[in-house]
């Protein structure tokens, strides 16, 4: 069986957004709120999702702190949810090539085995780590990974289904 995430294909419902990634030879936007509304991501995880936020990773924070770049919107849309499972959040990275997923990658399974898990049938390539973060290639040149602020038996689930 064939699993699909919802991101992709509410990057395609996307219309002008997709439009302009196009252009620039990316499948996704670069305001990761773009890609699913809080309506789309309440239907996409079943859960009650509340508002939606663009911030910043703490990478990009401690960055603009230690002066080596300003502060900017984020690579990160925050969906609050009022569930166990948190906030879910979608990254969206400004490096997307395949050679950086591939680094992130083998640093997460060099860990030892336990550490991170490849899933079938979702993108290119996709894997697990720590249970409730799901990387997700969509192709040569786009990933991003999906995220539960707390990790639940059901993230897994969670995570695949959007």
């Amino acid at each position: 069986m064939t699993v699909r995430t919802g991101l992709a294909i509410a990057v395609v419902c996307a219309g002008s957004h997709v439009a302009s990634a196009r252009a620039q030879g990316r499948s996704l936007p670069e305001d990761p709120c773009d890609v699913l509304t809080p309506a789309q991501m309440s239907t996409a995880s079943g859960l009650d999702v509340t508002s939606a936020t663009r911030v910043e990773s703490i990478a990009e924070i401690v960055r603009a702190r230690n002066g080596e770049r300003p502060s900017g919107a984020g690579t990160i849309c925050r969906y609050d949810t009022s569930s166990p499972f948190g906030s879910i959040e979608v990254e969206i990275r400004a490096d997307r090539r395949a050679e950086a997923y591939a680094s992130l990658r083998a640093a997460a399974f060099a860990k030892g085995p336990a550490s991170a898990v490849a899933l079938d049938g979702i993108g290119a390539d996709a894997w697990l780590v720590g249970g409730a973060s799901l990387h997700v290639l969509v192709h040569d040149a786009d990933y991003f990974t999906v995220t539960t602020q707390n990790y639940r038996p059901e993230s897994r689930d969670v995570l695949v289904r959007i």
